[in-house]
């Protein structure tokens, strides 16, 4: 339930990870040229100013709901695209289709979906989404990148065309002939860009579990995908740089019965300095004397 808290009654009962994009309006004007940046949006009800996204732990889609005002209410949107041959799936509210915005890219490669974190880019009219999902010839969690034109269907894969082109989940081909879905990094990913070296062209980053930051190349939005996904040398390996994990966080004490309590343990370089008394004390926290 899209309105419903996500705590209550159970944990995961409401809408979990999620994610909020505006849309934009029909008399909103940006850049020097006046252009109207809603000319091509494909909106699922007239009244929609927001899209909500979200997904169960470990779902079979990504799900979406549309408001007009942020604080709802929010009504849920399947599209109907993916209802086919679902009984009784008349239209995009039937309950019988929980299908979302995304269903599984690839049917019977993939066990599960979620994590969704979206982002419009109005100089393109592109819908971005970085998702969380575990591919089975990956054998982990990892993080992909998908790309929309209308932000109501992500679906299917691509391969040549450029993020801001591009219709579904970013695919590499393999010099066998199959596809594998592009890896980012860390899994839980939010997403964010920053000039950080200031050179007027921004580096797009995103921060995922355990406060891991990575960093994506700057031609994540115009060049071809094969372009950034063939700077990695194998299919498993993370196209984004990322913080990596100390060389000892898999040493296992003698008479532990597995690593992982050790590894969930980690935290980032980074979230340690959100929550030291220097970055309460920085001159550059907007909030001095507080951690994160």
């Amino acid at each position: 339930d899209p309105n419903a808290d996500v705590y209550c009654p159970s944990f995961g009962s409401g809408p979990m990870f999620p994610s909020i994009v505006e849309l934009p309006r029909a008399n909103d004007i940006t850049g020097s040229n006046r252009r109207t940046s809603s000319r091509s949006i494909k909106r699922v009800h007239p009244d929609a100013n927001f899209y909500l996204y979200y997904a169960a732990h470990n779902g079979n889609h990504i799900a979406m709901a549309w408001s007009h005002a942020l604080d709802g209410p929010w009504v849920e949107y399947n599209n109907p695209k993916f209802c086919e041959g679902v009984p009784a799936a008349t239209d995009a509210t039937n309950n019988n289709c929980k299908r979302g915005v995304m269903p599984l890219p690839q049917p019977g490669r993939w066990d599960h979906v979620s994590a969704p974190h979206v982002s419009y880019n109005p100089k393109h009219n592109r819908f971005v989404m970085i998702y969380h999902g575990k591919h089975f010839g990956r054998g982990g969690h990892s993080s992909f990148i998908a790309s929309s034109g209308d932000g109501i269907d992500f679906s299917g894969g691509y391969i040549d065309d450029g993020l801001m082109d591009g219709q579904g989940t970013a695919m590499r081909l393999l010099s066998n002939g199959r596809r594998r879905p592009v890896i980012l990094g860390t899994n839980y990913s939010r997403s964010f860009d920053h000039d950080a070296d200031g050179d007027g062209k921004p580096e797009h980053y995103f921060i995922g579990k355990r406060g891991k930051v990575c960093k994506l190349p700057h031609n994540i939005y115009t060049s071809g995908v094969q372009t950034w996904a063939n700077n990695s040398q194998s299919p498993f390996q993370n196209v984004a740089k990322c913080d990596e994990l100390p060389e000892n966080i898999f040493h296992i004490p003698k008479n532990a019965p597995s690593a992982s309590g050790f590894v969930y343990k980690y935290m980032s370089p980074l979230t340690e300095f959100l929550a030291s008394k220097e970055f309460a004390n920085h001159e550059n926290n907007p909030h001095r004397g507080e951690t994160v």
